[in-house]
This record gives C-alpha cells, structure tokens and sequence, in this order.
C-alpha cells in the first residue's frame, strides 16, 4: 500500500521533497485575505532555501503571472501520477484545531489555527511555519500548538490524495442480478454500444428516454446497490443448493432511485418532469454466492407488509451464528430455510415470482438500536455486532455512532425496549494518515473547519490483530469502516461552494470487550467507481471480470469526487455497506460497497494492507509487504 511505503522512508523520501518544492513553485492566483497564495507559497519556498536575500524576494512576490496554473489542479495532476504525497509546512489536522476565545469568533462559528496562521501569512509576508510560530509563540495561542512543524513528524506533514490512500485492490466483482426482469432493465446492448464514449452514451441514452413507452409513467427501472455480505452459516444452505456450495448472503437495496446516469438522461427516463416523478420504493435483494462470488441464485422481496422494516440499505449481520437484516435504526432475525416453526414470522414476498427458489422467512419482532429520540434523530446504518462479553445469546451490541464520539448500546435481543448498558467514549484518536483534502479546501475555497457531518456506520465488524501487541494472548481488536459526508443541501445550506453529498470513508479499530474503546483509525479515503482488476494475479480475475454488468465500465452519472479544486477518481457517492473475511482464506477481505447508487461493487483486499493503514508505527515489525 502506497501509505505506509512513503510513511516509513523508503527510496521514494527524495522524490516527495522533489515532489514538494515543485508544487510550491507552480503559480497560483487564488486569494485569501488580502494576499496571494502563490506569493506566499513561493515565498515560503525562498525563505527555507536561503538563495535569495529577503529584498529580492520581496521583489518577485509582487510580480503576478498573466495565466496562473492553480496550484491545486497541479499538485492533483503531479501526486495522482507519482502516487506520492504532498510535503507541507504545517501538521495534519491543525488548520481545523479550534483557537480558542482569545481570537474572538466570525459570526456564531469560532476561529480555528488554520484560518489565523493564513491570515497571518498572507498579511506579515510570513511562510506558513513562521506564520505558526507567532501565533503559538509569540500570540501565546496555545491552543494551536500542533501546527508548530516541529510538534509532529515529517510523515505528519504528509498529505495523501483520497483516492490513493485506499488498499490495493486484488480483485473487483460487480452484482447484476438475474431475478430482475428485462422490462426494467435499462436493455444493456445500449449501454455497451456507449461504453468508452461518454457523449455518444448521453445521446443515446437520451434518444431512447425521449421516447414516452421508455419513460416513467409506462415504465419503471430498478437498480441495485449499496451491498453487504456475511459467511453463510451451515444450517441455512438448504438442500437443493449444496452441489452449488454458497458460502455467503449478500444483501442490495434494489430501487427506482438511481444515480447512474446524466442530470439530462434522469429527467428524460422520468417522463421529462422532475416534479412528477414516481414516489422512491426501495425492495430488498438477495443472493447466494459462491467462493469465487459469482451468483448461485438471488430474490427481489418486497418486505413493505412489514411496517416496521420500510428502509432504504438493508445490511446483513451475524450474530450468535444467526442472521440478520438491519435497515436504519432496527434489526430483526431473517432465515434463507424455512423454519418449521412460522409463528411470529412472516414469508417474505417475492417481487418476481417465479424468478428465485429461495424461501426467505423474517421475524416480525425487531431489536431497535435506542429508545433516545435525540439520537434516533441521528442515528443511522447502525452496526450490530457480538462483543466478546456477549455470551449471552440474549444480548446483541448497536454501534450508534462509530468514531468521535463512540456510542455503543447493548441491547436484549428478544425485548425491544430494553436497553442493558450505554458505553460512551470520547477518545478520538489521532488519524494514522492525513489526506490532500485539508489543503485544497483551505487554499481553494478559505475552508478550515471539516466540511463532513458526523461519521456514521457502515460495515463492521472484522477480527484483526494488534500488531504492537503480538506477544499478548489477547490482542485482538475489531475492525469497521465509517463514512462521513458533505452535508446534504436540505439539511444545510452553505455559501462556500462545496457540493453537497460528497462521500469518503474510513478504517477503524476498537477492543472487543466493554467499553469497546476504539484504538486506531486510519484516514479518510474513497474507493473508485470502476475497480481496477488489470493487474490481478488471481486465476479467478476472468471469472469476477467487472464486465458481467453492463453498467460496470462507464463512469455512472460523470458525478466525480470534488473537493476544492482537486476531482478524484471517485464517484462523489461510494458507501461502504459490507465486510467480511475470505471464506477460504482469513487474511483477506471482502468489502461491499455501492457507487453512486447505481452498482454494486465487491473488491478483494489484504488484511495486512489495512493492518499497516490504522497502525503504520508497527508496519516494519509486522512485515508488511508489497507482494
């Protein structure tokens, strides 16, 4: 993995410094209090190499370029081809920091170091360093100690592109289910027709939706996304399907809702008025797979008879050796046998009948994560998982929310109200990388503070080993991925600029037993929306080839990552909704993820590489490697 390499010193530190040098000479005509940013970089760079006296470099800071070259775009393009992060002056993490009342706030929002020293910089002519030092040395600003440069570690002030901080991919598998009829199916020979060419995908797409019999109200498209996966337990696989030998469950959401294609070629499929668009339904899917994840057979159910289960991502759980389905704040038992005994349960619906022999059985009691209307305000993708206290096949754990600050709830499995112990946490540590997005919001648009809500569930929760704790018989921890987002334009409106719903994620790692304190998170990262499988060694790659869904190689929607600046080879929407160990060989992992609500993704990576991510202190001792 491209982190920990260039974290721990290899060959590659001379190329960053080249790497660094470059990027704060590129010129640059973006503003930020009354200085400009390419002075202050460039001053910045003259000021530490001493090649020129404080006069003449006084001088070319008042020479401005005709065309400058925005220094983000540029470092985007430099670091995506290096694959290298950018060196800067200042710590990860302190342009946020909070600098306390002695500087007064703007409006209801009080100043963070980042936002002072800048000000500071743009307005004494400082570099960003020296600007830090008088704020913390001379202003006594103690509160912004962290962005002195010698209060972290040269890796510290290492700052990783999103989209090259995630693990490497082995292996990339892409969900087209077969239960899902043609007639709403956008036909797939149109879609590869476009495949590689964007604009003769949008007229195509849009010649056929500009036809009233393809367009809502005569017809309706179903997709399927935001994924998760479990092992399968033994005494579920009926017997019908034991020459197939599945070995996981993998849950969709299957619905109208679609980000796959243009702004243009959804109000066309439509009928052309976005004010008369169908009401959004979302059914549940699910499929048995295989070891290599091809499909062994999948159901579309439409489960609304359950009043209490209408949900939009339904995530599969295993707790105490049985399964579970959860959607928002619930959860309730599902069985893919029929069980013997059908009181209190219900035989799910079959949206296509005649499309599946799967008999799927769910409970009509549910668990509900918290009784708290504050929190269930908030709460959503909870992660139920066992904890090692749990003995007790009554008592299940709802991670409410999952990192800063930590809620987990343990709840009785068979009482619906009754909640047996809260375990809060407000320890936050330290992210173990720091990424590009901290400077281009800054230089780009003036933003310090997070522009991301609150970190919310998403998969969870897979056994690892602490690798500083190697020699103690318990050293296993637990490992979820988070995700957090730009707000939504409902919920909050800004005038920065930003996009809304711009999603990334993140690793992270937390005891097994009460408080269930977590311990290690990495930084954020994003996945990609096409996988990248080119360079697979696996003899399975032709099997899982991305190609088996039409929609798997074109860029769904041309809705990139954007933050600032800098576009990452990323779909603005990626969410992480599944996580399990290979079923024939634990130190790999499976995750699930959903792009763009439009595809359901499945990639294969080393547990060792996310080991190294959240714990890159230890990643020599634990021999980590490339291979």
């Amino acid at each position: 993995m491209k982190v920990v390499r260039v974290l721990f010193g290899c060959s590659l530190v001379v190329l960053v410094l080249a790497l660094a040098v470059n990027i704060h000479l590129i010129q640059h005509s973006h503003t930020l209090s009354g200085g400009n940013l390419f002075e202050r970089k460039l001053w910045e760079v003259q000021s530490s190499s001493g090649q020129q006296s404080s006069e003449s470099s006084k001088e070319t800071l008042t020479t401005s370029p005709q065309k400058p070259t925005s220094i983000a775009t540029r470092a985007s393009i430099l670091t995506k081809e290096s694959k290298s992060p950018i060196q800067d002056q200042l710590c990860g993490g302190c342009r946020a920091l909070s600098a306390g009342s002695n500087h007064g706030t703007t409006g209801t929002q009080q100043r963070t170091c980042g936002s002072i020293i800048y000000e500071i910089a743009n307005s004494q002519r400082l570099s960003l360093s020296d600007a830090a030092r008088f704020l913390v040395q001379d202003k006594n600003q103690s509160d912004c100690r962290r962005c002195l440069p010698e209060s972290c570690s040269e890796a510290d002030k290492q700052y990783w592109r999103l989209d090259d901080a995630a693990p490497t991919i082995l292996e990339a598998t892409t969900h087209y289910l077969p239960s899902i009829p043609p007639e709403y199916r956008v036909p797939v020979n149109l879609i590869t027709q476009g495949t590689g060419n964007e604009t003769l995908l949008e007229d195509k797409l849009s010649q056929y939706f500009s036809n009233p019999n393809n367009s809502h109200p005569k017809r309706h498209y179903l997709f399927e996304y935001n994924p998760s996966i479990i092992q399968l337990p033994k005494g579920q696989i009926h017997r019908r399907y034991q020459g197939e030998r599945p070995v996981y469950l993998a849950s969709y959401r299957v619905s109208n809702d679609q980000s796959c294609f243009s702004m243009n070629s959804t109000r066309l499929l439509l009928g052309g008025d976005w004010d008369a668009r169908p009401k959004s339904v979302s059914y549940m899917g699910l499929a048995l797979l295989r070891s290599d994840l091809s499909i062994v057979d999948d159901v579309v159910l439409d489960i609304s008879t359950a009043d209490f289960f209408a949900g939009e991502d339904f995530r599969l759980f295993l707790l105490h050796g049985d399964i579970y389905v959860g959607t928002f704040g619930f959860v309730s038992r599902l069985w893919i046998k029929k069980p013997k005994a059908m009181q209190s349960r219900m035989l799910c619906k079959h949206l296509f009948p005649g499309k599946s022999s799967m008999e799927v059985v769910l409970a009509k009691h549910h668990v509900m994560s918290t009784t708290n209307p504050a929190i269930k305000k908030k709460a959503k993708n909870i992660n139920w998982f066992v904890g090692e206290d749990s003995s007790s096949k009554k008592h299940v754990l709802a991670e409410i929310f999952p990192v800063g600050p930590r809620l987990v709830h343990e709840q009785h499995i068979h009482i619906n109200v009754k909640q047996d112990a809260v375990f809060e946490n407000d320890h936050v540590p330290e992210p173990s990388f720091y990424t590009d997005d901290e400077l281009h919001l800054a230089e780009d648009m003036g933003i310090f503070k997070s522009p991301f809500s609150w970190e919310r569930g998403g998969a969870c929760c897979v056994p690892i080993a602490h690798p500083g704790k190697q020699q103690e018989s318990n050293n296993t921890l637990l490992l979820g991925i988070s995700h957090t987002k730009t707000p939504y334009k409902r919920q909050r409106t800004t005038n920065t600029g930003l996009a809304s719903n711009q999603y990334v994620s993140r690793f992270y790692a937390f005891e097994q037993s009460a408080p269930y304190r977590t311990v290690a998170m990495s930084g954020h990262f994003c996945l990609p929306n096409n996988p990248d499988i080119t360079n697979t060694t696996s003899s399975e790659s032709s099997k899982n080839a991305t190609t088996t869904h039409p929609y798997a190689n074109f860029p769904v929607g041309g809705n990139f990552l954007q933050l600032g600046k800098t576009t990452y080879n990323c779909p603005a929407v990626h969410f992480i909704s599944g996580m399990v160990e290979k079923v024939d060989d634990p130190s790999m992992l499976i995750i699930a993820y959903g792009a763009s609500d439009c595809t359901s993704r499945f990639i294969r990576v080393r547990k060792s590489d996310v080991t190294a991510m959240l714990f890159p202190q230890h990643q020599q001792s634990a021999g980590v490697s490339d291979a």
